[in-house]
């Protein structure tokens, strides 16, 4: 699925792409992704953060849609043209970002969990103590369903 995300205007301009069109299993999955991926310019409470105007509202908003089976701005497949007529009432360049949902192998599954866990040398479980290494075996079995 895809997730569309609009930039609003806050502060009377736009920093960076005005749309961001994130692929993603879920919209929890897709809000992560927002705020969490190397090349997504997106956060999220930006008045709270005192980064965005308050009159003017947030620049970026969670997702709460169930996304589309295509990348798309306001229901238009054809990125280009879309982006360009939104833009060019506000006379400025049209842009977005898709981020597309990257394959992960267990190297990258591993090192994901093993930052997960890395807050403590040992890990209590119902089954006592573990060491990180060996809970994120256990837990890679089970991804795999071995």
């Amino acid at each position: 699925m895809f997730f569309t995300y609009h930039q609003n205007n806050s502060g009377g301009s736009f920093v960076g792409p005005q749309f961001v069109i994130i692929e993603a299993d879920s919209e929890s999955e897709a809000n992560y992704i927002a705020e969490n991926h190397p090349d997504s310019p997106i956060y999220f409470d930006g008045c709270e953060a005192e980064r965005d105007c308050e009159c003017c509202g947030d620049r970026w908003y969670r997702t709460y849609d169930d996304g589309t089976e295509k990348p798309e701005i306001y229901g238009n497949t054809d990125l280009e043209s879309e982006a360009s007529e939104q833009m060019r009432c506000l006379r400025e360049k049209p842009s977005f970002l898709v981020i597309r949902k990257q394959v992960k192998t267990s190297e990258d599954l591993r090192a994901k969990i093993e930052l997960i866990l890395a807050g403590s040398d040992v890990v209590w479980t119902k089954y006592g103590t573990e060491t990180i290494a060996d809970l994120t075996e256990k837990i890679l079995k089970v991804i795999r369903n071995e």
